[in-house]
Parts: C-alpha cells; structure tokens; sequence
C-alpha cells in the first residue's frame, strides 16, 4: 500500500516492516510455547493441540543445530498458523531471527509434496535458512552487537545495512534453496517414497526436459536465475542440482557455508577455494556437466519404449490444471499465464480458447457432470480455497470453504458431495454430504480414511467412492461404500504419487497419474461391478510428466496434462488401448547420503503448556542507524525501532537536525495491529521550508523557515499494511508552528503561527498485484482520499482540505512486460489563506507535479494533476541475492508526459492568486531506472531529463532514488 507508507506514519519503520504482513492476523489472539530452543507463537484456540507439532520443530530444530556445529545464543521465534490453504513457510534475518511457516498440506501436485512428512521437511528447510543466515563474524559481528540489524530506508542506513548484516544471506538464492533443499533431502531416509525434493520425480522432471530441449542454464545463469516462468522459481532446481553435485564430491556443505558467512555481503564466488580448490564458477561448470550427462543417459533409457506424443492445446509458459469434458466435446480447466491470475477455460480440440471469466487457481483441477454442471474452486487473497459448483444454467453455488478436489454425483433431484477439507492444525479430511442439491450442500460427514487423503472421485453408475491415501509408504488408491467404509477396497499401491483418479463414463476404467517408475505417467484400471480390480496397465510413456488423466464421455479420447520445455499443457490423446505401452521403463533418481549424519535427537524436557502471548512483555529494541529521515521533512541524524516477537507493537525513534536551518528534528511514534481495528500515535518535531514565497515591502523574494510541533493519533485499519486491500481510518492531533528568524513584514499569502487542532479521515484502495517481472505494481488500481479540517485558534483562521492521489498501471504488451501508468492528484482547499496550506506547482511540496520543475512556480488553493508514462524493461536479469530480502530486479526505461494547475476558484479553474490567469505546467521527459526489490518494497534509482513545456521552458537532469516504503 504505497500511498499508506508514503503519508506521515511512514516514520514509523513498521509500516515498512515486511514481516508484518503475515506474521500475525489482526484480532487474533496468540498463545506461547516454549521449547529448548524455539519460542512458538500459536493461536491460542488451538495450542493445545499444536503442541506436538512444536515439540517436533524442536527436535528437528536440535538436529541442525548440533549438525551445522554452531548453535545461536537465542530462541527462535516460529510462529505457527492455518489461516489458508496453501502451504508456505518463510524465514527473516532482519531485524531479527523469525520462521513463519502455514500448516496446510501442499498438494500432491505441487512440488513441495512429500506426502506425510511434509511437515518435517519444511521445517527442516526454513531451519537450514535460519542456521545458515543467523550468523556473523569480525567487523560485521562487532558493528552488529552495536546496531542490531538495520532495515534500511534511506541511503545512509542502507551503507550501515550492508556493513553490519550477516553476509551469508545476501548468498545468491539458487545456493540458499539448493542448500534447504539438500539438508530435507539428506535427512529423510532413501529407502522412503517421501525423501526429499532431491529424490522426487517430479523435480528431476524438469531437468530432463531442459536437457531434452539443449536449454539447462548455462554457467552464468545458475546464479543469475530469480524467476522464470514456466516453472516458476527455477533457483530452486538448480540450487538443488549444484547442492547434490558439491555433496557427491564430499564437501561439507555447513563448513561451506562458514566460509561463504566470513565474506563481505553480495561477494560469493571465491568461498570454495579453500576447501574445493575451485570457484564457484568452476564448479557449476562440473555440476552442469554432470546434469546433462545423466539426463542423456535417462531420456535414452525413456526411449526404449514407444513413447506417447501429444499435442500441445494450451499456451506455452501457463499453469494448468486437471481438466473435465464437457458435453459439447469440449474441455474446462484452470489456466493462468505469468503475468495473470487463474481463470477457467473452455478448450476444444483444436486448441481455441475460450474465457468464462470464472476465477480458480491454476493447481486446482476442476469436475463436470454429465449436465455440464462444473465443479471448480476459488482462491481468495489470503490463500482460502472456497469449492463451487456452476450449474448447467449459469447459477453459481459456493459449496463451502477450505474445500478443495470436489466432486459430486447427480442422485434424483439432489447431488452427492465429496471434497476434501482443511481444518485447524493443519490436518485434513476426507468429507461428503448426502442428498444435497447445490444451493443447499447439506451437512458434511467425516469418512474414515488412513493417511492423508486426497482427491475423492465418485464411481459413476455405483454409490461408490474413490480417493487417495498418502502414507508413509506410498499412496494408495481406495473404493469403498461410503455407507460401509470398513468394506473399502485397496486397488492399488504405489512407491509414489497418486494423482487425479477419474472414472469413465460406465464406471468400469478408473484412470489416474503416478510416478513410481520415476516418471509421471497416466494409468488405467479395469474395476468390476464387485469392486475387484484388473492389475494396473500404464497408458502414456513420456518424457514428460503426465499428473492427470481424464476420459471423455464416449470414452475415446483422454483428455492429459503433461509437460514440456515450456510447462504443463493440455493435449487430447486416443483411448485406444492398442497405443498403450505393454510397460515402462524404471529411472531412478539418486541423491548422495550425508557423509556425516545427523546424531540421534537428546531427550527434551516436557513443554510447558501455552500461556497467553502478552505483546508488551516482549517488546526489545531491534536497530538504531544513522539516517537522513529522522523526522517528516528529513533531518539528519539517528533512527531506533523496537518491537514485540510478532510486531503487533511497533516503536519508532529518531532525533537530529534539520536539513535547512539545523534545528532539533526527530520523531517518536508507535503503532499496534493486534486488535481488528490498528491504532498509531506520533509525536514529531520537523522543519519545513517555504522557498521564495514571500515578499518584503521592499519588493525582496525571502524564504520562510518553521518548526511543527506535532502529535497525531490514527484508528484504523490497514496502517500497519497488513493483508488489506481496502484501508481506512480516522486521525486527530495537534500542532505548533514556530517561526524561525520571522520575517517582519509578509506579503501575499501569510503564514500561520502558533497552535493548530486538526481532525482527518483517510480511505483508501490497493488491489494491484506484485509480479515478479512487472516494475512496482504490475497491474490494478491504488487510491487514496484525505480530509482533514484544521483551525487555529490563536488567529482565528480555519482551513479545510481534500485530496485524491490514484493511479492504475495496465500491462499493454504482458509477453514483453509493457506498461502504461497512469497517476493523477485532485487537491481542494477551503477556508481562510494559509501558506502553509496551498498546493504548489514545482518546489519541495508540489509533489513532483509535474516532474522538472525545482522552483515554485504557481500556488493556489486547488490543485489537478495528472500524468501517463509508458514502461518498457531494457535488461531483465531478475537476480535473487541470497534468501536476503534483496531482488536485482531489471533496467527499464520511461517516458512519461505531465500536467499540473493550480488555482483558487476550483481544482482546474482559471483564477490564480490575486486573480490572476491560472495556467498549466506541463512537462516531457525519459527516465531509466534500475530496479531492485527489498522485502516487497522496490528500490527505482534513475536518472533522466524534463523539459518544460511551460514556466522557464528549460531542460533539467532528474535524478531520483527512486525509495518506495
């Protein structure tokens, strides 16, 4: 929320502090548990029961600890959650040590599957990042026990960020996942279906197809890899490739990472040397070398067989998700590009699409019943799955939330349910509703299952059921009765996935992906009306990885997803039983044991059991830095910030001087986010300057210089940021204007001095996103409406004022990330004349309206702005440095056009001051920019000219920072 961080509170440091968007969920309530190690946050509804899960993040916890041989001399803060669906975990280093992780299961699909011990994993993973990162040594170490770890937000602290921060963490991303991703691997057993994304198919998936396609990274690009569509975050494969290949060769990946810690922060390449006789650069030479001589070696064993060719009917570089026929022949599914959210689509065979504007999520697969009804599921910003059925008229019905992998079964005039659930503490169930009808779901009723289940898919013509049990040794595929669940009947078992079992239309065939041969591939099963089941014939051999397969009605096509060098697609292949495969060849992936193990885990003490979580009593100071924002206005000087362990409670500090006439400066403020409603206070001593703005008696142009004293309380929501898309809140405070060196005898519009009593109100909107290839928000709308009505008591003057800033930025050429942005500001002003009030073109407080004007030219008591530029990228490298906060994003350039009014009859009249002609201001001009992320804040510095179409008619040097917080 740009405008929010740019308004008075963007002192305080929290508005700005990534962390607070998803540590906590506003109102909740949190309890604690404390381990050996680990200070566990939880919701206190639930801490009970999340106490085992705390006690396993602490032994694995234990574990790394005395296997990377340096354990830190703190408790880790882990919060625990399961607001959404979608599993996810992250780490922070700054301003102090925290791993957040969501307890939902990740889905077989997803690459993060690793069955019942996907919990272990990601805990292992985010605790690799933490050991890792959480360390320091010489003069970094030294300047970090003085400063803390700084979040910076100005150049100044910037340099004290770099010179103080641990080094390791500013590590390039692929050796950060690919080192996570090693130690899941290393401690999982080889001999389980579910040990580590090192050892999955559907990881090694990718390497093969870039292998096939000549297109593995080169050297260069290992390190180079951010984000890369099709397969999103491609750092993690490499990473993980790089990670095998150094273990293979013996090095001690921790005693790396020592080595990679002592260098200066960004600088990677020459760690290895001492231990590996090599650079890094060398080594991933070797590393490439052997990937693509092992991936020859696999297609060849691949090729064998016959292998299935389909042809592609959905674009390159998009999500796709498990399809359904429809009655006309054709196919529904989720599909979603890099630069758009999920949508559901109608696909014939041909491969023309067609929008129905219905939204869905790209890994979620839909369900069609013979009426042409759909069953499909959304997904809400905070990662919420809501299951929906689309009926044969158009009528949408939610069904339910936290359901997903619906189906249903038309019985009379109701439906059979059956979906999966999410609920508290991350666990999952099996559900249905009997009789329902789609506006009316009914009550669901829990089945019986082992493992974890997924996927249920009702077997038509039979009041039978489906699904997948995920379980510690493998997946199973289950039919039973819901009425009778003990009579179930196990059809098959697999070292591996299941995927999307689907039935043909007589309910004999059930067909479904697996990948225990070490390659995703469809499977068909013959299944009698006594339930006994047929052994298990494959259907496809690809080079690929095929996660769904589904008949069509007439059961002569199948409908697959498969995939490619440019992603997973959607093809159409016969169902003939003469094209299939008589069997498939078996890879194996394989991944080198730690050469050192893990030692057994010490015997903990029992937890003690959760008590509240008092915000106030954890409240510490994180960072002090030198800083050239100390106050609103700037000042030169010192800034602190301090917080609780879940930054509900967000302190602020600065003191120092100001930038014109040196006067004390600073600022004192606090905000909380822990209640529905956030609530921020801020006391601030600024300078503000008014440059050539009035006028002596004896005609001679003067500047006016003042202290504001000032005290604001805000109640709101969404000042903190949090996950709002819609923000509002109200303010009231005081004010006290003190001249300094006043001038005796003003002309034109005079100054106010002394007190000043205020009231405003704020609304505000924000739903663009924040694409990993777009410039700072890639797509959507931002606006923000102020009021606020002042009166000054000691002169008996009032003031009213009104604002507007909005701004849209549309993707014009998406493939080549081509962007107009639009902007424009309305401000209107009411009541007596006040300098300090008026709207300015040009000068320190016209805002940039328009760009290259330096010097006041106009003021008056209304504005109108607006502005266009269209964005175009240069140089794209998308370079992910380290699991650190900080993204080398692109170089793009900018031409922009600009216009600007003020006046005093109306925003975009024609009387000036002193009715004189109001006129516009109008500039052109370029810019290019270097674009860098910081923990979702961009940092744009450019440079570039203006020229003046108006005033001066002159051409200016730009020269921006370009610091968005």
């Amino acid at each position: 929320m740009p405008f929010v961080r740019l308004s008075l509170l963007a002192v305080v440091c929290a508005a700005s502090l990534p962390a607070v968007d998803g540590v906590v969920v506003a109102g909740q309530r949190y309890a604690v548990i404390d381990a050996v190690h680990l200070r566990a946050y939880v919701p206190a509804t639930i801490a009970t029961d999340l106490a085992p899960t705390v006690r396993l993040a602490d032994d694995l916890y234990g574990l790394l600890i005395r296997r990377c041989g340096r354990p830190p001399d703190h408790r880790l803060v882990l919060v625990l959650d399961d607001r959404g669906d979608l599993h996810n975990g992250f780490n922070v280093q700054v301003p102090y040590p925290l791993v957040s992780l969501n307890l939902a299961s990740p889905r077989p699909e997803d690459l993060v599957f690793t069955g019942p011990a996907y919990l272990e994993r990601t805990l292992l993973h985010e605790f690799t990042h933490q050991l890792a990162n959480d360390r320091n040594h010489g003069v970094r170490g030294v300047l970090e026990q003085i400063v803390g770890r700084v979040i910076p937000a100005d150049p100044l602290s910037l340099l004290v960020f770099y010179l103080s921060t641990p080094a390791h963490q500013t590590m390039p991303a692929f050796w950060q996942e690919g080192l996570a991703q090693w130690v899941e691997t290393v401690c999982s057993d080889p001999a389980s279906p579910w040990s580590g994304r090192g050892r999955d198919p559907l990881v090694h998936m990718h390497y093969r197809l870039d292998a096939l396609a000549g297109s593995v990274p080169e050297v260069g690009d290992w390190r180079l890899t951010h984000e890369v569509w099709p397969y999103g975050n491609q750092a993690y494969l490499y990473g993980l490739a790089y990670a095998r290949h150094l273990a293979a060769a013996g090095c001690d990946l921790w005693e790396l990472v020592d080595h990679q810690a002592r260098r200066w922060p960004f600088f990677f390449n020459g760690a290895p040397k001492p231990l590996l006789g090599a650079s890094h650069a060398r080594l991933i030479s070797q590393a490439r070398a052997a990937l693509v001589a092992e991936q020859v070696r696999q297609i060849a064993a691949l090729r064998s067989q016959p292998v299935t060719t389909a042809r592609r009917l959905t674009p390159g570089d998009h999500q796709v998700g498990a399809p359904a026929w429809l009655p006309d022949g054709r196919l529904a599914c989720a599909l979603a590009g890099p630069r758009r959210t999920a949508r559901i689509v109608l696909v014939d065979d041909a491969g023309n699409i067609e929008r129905t504007g219905l939204p869905g999520h790209a890994a979620f697969g839909v369900r069609s019943l013979i009426d042409g009804s759909l069953l499909y599921h959304d997904l809400d910003r905070h990662g919420a799955v809501t299951a929906r059925w689309r009926d044969a008229a158009g009528s949408d019905h939610p069904l339910g939330a936290h359901l997903l992998q619906s189906d249903a079964q038309v019985v009379g005039t109701g439906a059979r349910l059956a979906a999966i659930r999410f609920h508290r503490i991350g666990r999952q169930d099996l559900v249905i509703a009997e009789g329902a009808d789609p506006g009316h779901p009914g009550v669901w009723t829990t089945l019986a299952v082992e493992g974890q289940p997924w996927s249920p898919a009702w077997r038509p013509g039979h009041r039978q059921l489906a699904w997948v049990e995920a379980v510690r040794e493998g997946s199973r595929l289950v039919l039973a009765d819901p009425s009778r669940p003990e009579a179930r009947r196990e059809l098959v078992s697999v070292r591996g996935r299941i995927l999307h079992p689907a039935w043909s239309a007589d309910g004999r065939r059930l067909f479904y992906g697996a990948d225990h041969t070490g390659v995703a591939n469809a499977w068909c099963i013959e299944i009698g009306d006594d339930g006994v089941a047929a052994e298990a014939r494959p259907v496809t051999n690809t080079l690929g990885g095929v996660i769904s397969c589904v008949p069509s009605p007439d059961g002569t096509s199948l409908a697959i997803v498969d995939h490619d060098r440019h992603g997973p697609f959607l093809a159409i292949i016969s169902a003939d039983r003469a094209t299939w495969p008589e069997r498939l060849p078996v890879i194996t992936h394989d991944f080198p044991a730690d050469p050192i193990g893990l030692p057994p885990a010490e015997a903990a003490p029992p937890l003690p059991d959760p008590v509240p979580y008092r915000g106030w009593a954890t409240i510490r100071p994180r960072f002090w830095s030198p800083s050239l924002a100390v106050a609103p206005g700037g000042g030169y000087g010192i800034v602190g910030l301090a917080t609780d362990d879940l930054q509900t409670h967000v302190l602020s500090t600065g003191l120092g001087v100001g930038p014109v006439e040196g006067e004390v400066v600073g600022h004192a403020a606090w905000a909380y986010g822990g209640w529905p409603l956030d609530i921020a206070g801020v006391a601030s001593r600024a300078e503000a300057t008014w440059y050539d703005q009035l006028v002596t008696q004896g005609g001679i142009r003067d500047d006016y210089t003042e202290t504001i004293l000032r005290g604001e309380i805000r109640v709101g929501r969404g000042i903190l940021g949090l996950e709002r898309r819609a923000f509002a809140w109200l303010s009231a405070g005081a004010a006290d204007h003190d001249a300094v060196d006043p001038i005796d005898n003003y002309g034109r519009r005079p100054p106010v001095a002394g007190a000043e009593w205020f009231a405003g109100a704020a609304l505000g909107y924000d739903d663009t996103t924040f694409f990993p290839d777009g410039y700072a928000r890639s797509s959507g709308i931002t606006a923000l409406a102020t009021w606020t009505s002042s009166v000054f008591p000691e002169s008996d003057r009032r003031r009213d004022v009104a604002t507007l800033d909005a701004g849209a930025a549309i993707p014009v050429i998406p493939a080549w990330n081509h962007q107009i942005v639009l902007r424009g500001s309305v401000g209107w002003s009411d009541g007596d004349e006040i300098l300090q009030d008026a709207f300015m073109i040009g000068g320190l407080f016209g805002n940039g309206w328009p760009r290259g004007y330096f010097n006041e030219e106009a003021y008056g008591r209304n504005r109108l702005a607006w502005g266009v530029s269209y964005q175009a990228p240069v140089w794209r490298p998308f370079l992910g440095v380290g699991s650190s906060p900080l993204v080398l994003r692109q170089v793009f350039i900018e031409g922009f056009f600009e216009a600007a009014k003020v006046s005093d009859d109306r925003p975009g009249g024609d009387r000036g001051y002193g009715g004189l002609p109001a006129e516009w201001y109008r500039s052109v001009g370029a810019m290019g920019r270097f674009s860098m992320e910081f923990w979702g804040n961009l940092l744009q510095p450019g440079v570039g000219v203006a020229r003046q179409l108006d005033g001066e008619e002159d051409t200016l040097l730009l020269i921006d920072l370009g610091i968005t917080f």
